[in-house]
């Protein structure tokens, strides 16, 4: 369905030059606010930086300089760049912000919901002649769906599938998979999490991991109640990977333990790579009140997204799935936002809290396959592999592709037909 923004009727820039006219009204208390806020978080962290790791401080930097210095600073920070840009960055990049704010056309016209779906079907068009298989549209828990199942009878079990980040569950490499796996007897359900494809929130953002898991959790429940006597299994790439092993912890007794009969985790998002990480952002997020910032303005763009690390590395292979992308109307392209980068660091590069949520995962007694690529730069092939070594549950099988990407079905057609192999050899072991 269609959706529609309460100010769908007005153009974009017009939305913006309003929302930027607020800004400047609003613009004293923001640097206040900013001020008392640096002041208060940058004195903090440079005397963490004063000190060594054996807590002498630094000769050059001692404590009782550093916190009235950071003090002063943070202030002036505030005062003179933190809240003007604060107030600028909302107006343009904060929540109920257009997605296209210098536009002229309207916010309805504009909006991703409301893409034609004979677009999306050109762009994510997949292999169909000679096909007994069923494509359909839905809605599972407020999230859109992508459904495929064979016209025939149904005796395999149900797939539900999650994907990784900007992408969504109607793209071309998700409709293979699950056009793989209806041919073979499944039915298969798509999901597009929140903020991509045509499910609501802001286009691109992730406000929360452990959300983004109970969410894909309530459509598990509602899928398994559609299909009360098919087995269920889940399956997810990158982020995605990261849903299909949270998820259950937040199922209820009867489908955790009697319903749901395996896992395939692809590149789940254990261990980001280096070369997607931003060492300034993790830094930042620091010093200034992120917490606060990401709530104000959680679509601001910031360093470049994944997608650069995630294809194959054969120019050729590369610049397919690259164009691929770039056809598709309801997959974002663009630089990661606040509020996912935000999420991101929070969860998966702050090592207490990754080192909890694994340990967490690992007490999984659902059987999972782990599928990886060793040249993976995007998310680290070592922490699929430490993870696969504490996991308890049994019938656990890991699968390295050697010299491989973080998106498998962007690398040559020998290993694209190997991983799909795997996957579909495993979860048919578990029926």
């Amino acid at each position: 369905m269609a959706a529609s923004h309460a100010v769908g009727w007005c153009p974009s820039i017009l939305l913006t030059i309003t929302r930027l006219a607020l800004a400047s009204i609003l613009l004293p208390v923001a640097s206040l606010l900013a001020c008392f806020a640096l002041a208060y978080t940058v004195p903090r962290r440079l005397a963490e930086k004063a000190r060594t790791n054996s807590g002498k401080t630094r000769p050059w930097l001692p404590t009782a300089f550093a916190l009235p210095l950071g003090a002063v600073a943070g202030a002036a920070a505030g005062i003179v760049a933190l809240g003007p840009a604060t107030a600028a960055c909302w107006a343009l990049f904060g929540a109920g912000a257009p997605e296209q704010p210098f536009s002229f056309r309207t916010i309805d016209e504009n909006c991703r919901q409301n893409v034609p779906r004979e677009r999306e079907e050109r762009a994510n068009a997949v292999r169909r002649a000679g096909e007994e298989l069923s494509f359909r549209d839905d809605e599972v828990c407020g999230r859109s769906a992508h459904i495929v199942s064979p016209l025939g009878s149904v005796g395999r079990g149900v797939l539900v599938m999650h994907h990784g980040l900007h992408s969504h569950g109607g793209a071309a490499r998700m409709l293979r998979i699950a056009s793989h796996f209806a041919r073979r007897g499944f039915v298969v359900y798509s999901l597009d999490a929140e903020g991509h494809g045509r499910s609501g929130g802001n286009f691109g953002v992730i406000s929360s991991l452990e959300g983004l898991a109970r969410t894909f959790a309530e459509a598990i429940e509602e899928i398994a109640s559609r299909h009360p006597r098919s087995p269920i299994f889940l399956k997810g790439a990158s982020m995605g990977g990261l849903m299909a092993l949270w998820a259950p912890f937040f199922l209820g007794e009867e489908t955790r333990t009697k319903r749901l009969r395996g896992i395939v985790s692809v590149c789940p998002a254990l261990a980001v790579g280096d070369a997607a990480k931003s060492k300034f952002l993790i830094e930042a997020f620091k010093l200034a009140p992120a917490d606060v910032l990401g709530r104000i303005f959680p679509q601001l763009p910031l360093t470049k997204g994944p997608r650069g690390v995630s294809f194959s590395e054969d120019p050729a292979l590369r610049k397919l799935a690259e164009q691929e992308s770039d056809e598709d109307p309801l997959e974002y392209k663009g630089r990661l936002k606040f509020g996912t980068a935000l999420t991101f660091t929070q969860t998966l590069m702050d090592p207490e809290e990754c080192s909890r949520l694994t340990s967490l995962l690992q007490t999984s007694r659902v059987p999972t396959l782990i599928q990886h690529g060793t040249a993976d730069r995007c998310v680290d092939v070592a922490g699929s592999r430490t993870f696969f070594e504490g996991l308890q549950c049994e019938g656990k099988k890991l699968v390295c592709y050697e010299g491989k990407s973080h998106v498998l079905l962007s690398e040559d057609e020998k290993t694209s037909l190997k991983y799909l192999h795997d996957m579909y050899a495993f979860v048919a072991s578990q029926t």
